[in-house]
């Protein structure tokens, strides 16, 4: 696929992976990009929408967080 990053275009590998989990919350059965990100140190990923789809997002400024919320759809 593909998509633009840091203002530049890219392309990459799509593929679906049976699960995909970040702290508690799972998503199943997903697709996701495979990418190197080794230039961006500090980095470990990217959450796209087929993601954050299943969440209600919510952010915390003063601490810096995203907090995200199961939807049951």
């Amino acid at each position: 696929v593909k998509f633009h990053v840091d203002g530049r275009l890219a392309s990459a590998p799509l593929v679906n992976i049976p699960s995909l989990q970040v702290g508690g919350l799972e998503v199943r059965n997903i697709p996701v990009v495979i990418w190197d990100l080794s230039r961006y140190p500090g980095v470990d990923g990217f959450l796209g929408r087929s993601f954050l789809k299943h969440f209600q997002l919510d952010i915390n400024y003063d601490e810096q967080l995203f907090i995200l919320t199961k939807l049951y759809l």
